[in-house]
């Protein structure tokens, strides 16, 4: 079976997690492709895009197109994927690396605010089958079989939570 490069485009359980603007713009190297690539999954909403491109115009970093998203509102909201889809085809970017972006940004997001989601781990569970199911993240999913060399010890209970969490806190540090 082939690897698609991105996640399911219907259907992403993840979509309930939104990761606001204010996590990624200016602080990681978050494209207008790689925005544009989120959108299209149902990473980004709308409001999000619109936020990003407002502060874009307000900074004066702006082509025609993200002045336009600028002045969208919920009655021309869907005006978004189109403006986006302009975008995407004049600006350089592979599908496969904003993927790997997002997973990063989303599972950062998610660690950096685990202590406000109810099961963490489940909504991490959700990323890996959304991704379709990437191998660098399959030790911090829950029904995973343990590597090679870990204690058996730590396979079931408080301590198989944290192992999972520590290899988590590992991925997002490398």
């Amino acid at each position: 079976r082939r690897r698609k490069q991105s996640p399911r485009r219907f259907g992403m359980n993840s979509t309930r997690l939104r990761i606001p603007g204010d996590f990624f713009y200016k602080k990681y190297d978050v494209s207008w492709f790689d925005i544009a690539w989120a959108f299209e999954f149902k990473i980004l909403n709308w409001e999000t895009v619109v936020d990003i491109a407002t502060q874009q115009a307000a900074e004066r970093k702006q082509s025609p197109e993200i002045e336009e998203l600028s002045w969208v509102t919920r009655s021309n909201s869907e005006e978004v994927g189109e403006v986006l889809k302009s975008i995407r085809a004049k600006t350089e970017g592979i599908p496969k690396v904003s993927s790997d972006k997002w997973l990063f940004l989303m599972l950062l997001y998610m660690y950096e605010n685990r202590s406000t989601i109810p099961d963490p781990l489940e909504l991490v569970e959700i990323i890996y089958a959304d991704f379709e199911y990437p191998p660098e993240i399959e030790k911090l999913v829950r029904y995973m079989p343990m590597l090679d060399g870990e204690n058996t010890d730590l396979k079931f209970g408080e301590r198989s939570i944290d192992r999972l969490f520590r290899h988590w806190e590992d991925y997002l540090s490398d």
